[in-house]
């Protein structure tokens, strides 16, 4: 607390503090709820198993708690916490376009991996994207920037069988793609594009709607020019392939 205060006022701060870092912790595991949500998924880890109820519970009361103890609104200790709390310093905006670009929150560039097994771990999964992404593709050589989030049940700690997959560059995410539909550990899993968004945004529903039919689109495409190829080459009839069995290798 800033030592201007009176004794009084520090454990008003201190008060004030605990109730601004309570909610901010509660918001940002409501926007990882709403991050996973978006691919039919719940949050998973210890810091985020609260259901919406169960976090409007907990503000009400660490705004309680708040209120006995200093005898003010939530409102208002939040508005006079803000007075005294320390400000995060402004960028400075004489700094050259580099600097600047560096200060910019990055775009995630995330695919979602479902229908695994639940035997994959993270390292098999590694591996398995590293089979089709070269590490000399990364930024510095470095696979490490590969970042992986296999969610688990938050009890047992055992897979769901979904992941989260970051990538440094989108040409990396788009590469990844290729691994739609391929079989890891006995299951043919899939790999699509995620997107931000609240956790009920009929924009971010309508974005991953778009995305699956984008790669699907692509699919079908890439399969019909390999057929066309081996018909062109004499290695198989026209005929010898009818729609079902085009539909079966698109799938």
């Amino acid at each position: 607390p800033p030592k201007l205060l009176s004794e009084e006022d520090q454990r008003k701060f201190q008060v004030a503090k605990q109730l601004h870092d309570t909610l901010a912790e509660l918001e940002n595991n409501a926007n990882i709820d709403a991050a996973q949500d978006g691919n039919n998924v719940t949050a998973s880890s210890p810091a985020s198993t609260m259901n919406a109820k169960e976090r409007r519970s907990a503000k009400r009361k660490a705004e309680a708690i708040a209120t006995e103890q200093t005898g003010c609104s939530p409102e208002e200790l939040l508005q006079w916490f803000k007075q005294y709390a320390p400000k995060q310093p402004k960028k400075n905006t004489s700094d050259n376009d580099e600097n600047n670009n560096d200060n910019k929150k990055k775009i995630p560039y995330i695919v979602f991996v479902g229908q695994l097994s639940y035997k994959t771990t993270l390292q098999s999964l590694r591996d398995h994207f590293l089979s089709i992404l070269s590490p000399a593709s990364f930024p510095n050589h470095d696979a490490s920037l590969l970042k992986i989030r296999l969610l688990t049940d938050p009890k047992t700690k055992t897979s769901r069988g979904m992941a989260f997959v970051e990538l440094p560059t989108p040409e990396l995410m788009y590469e990844s793609l290729k691994l739609h539909l391929t079989h890891l550990d006995g299951r043919r899993i899939n790999v699509e594009r995620s997107s931000g968004g609240g956790k009920h945004s009929s924009l971010k529903k309508s974005k991953i709607q778009t995305f699956r039919e984008k790669q699907s689109d692509y699919i079908s495409k890439t399969v019909d020019g390999i057929i066309e190829s081996f018909v062109k080459n004499g290695e198989v009839e026209e005929e010898e392939l009818d729609d079902g069995v085009r539909g079966l290798c698109k799938r």
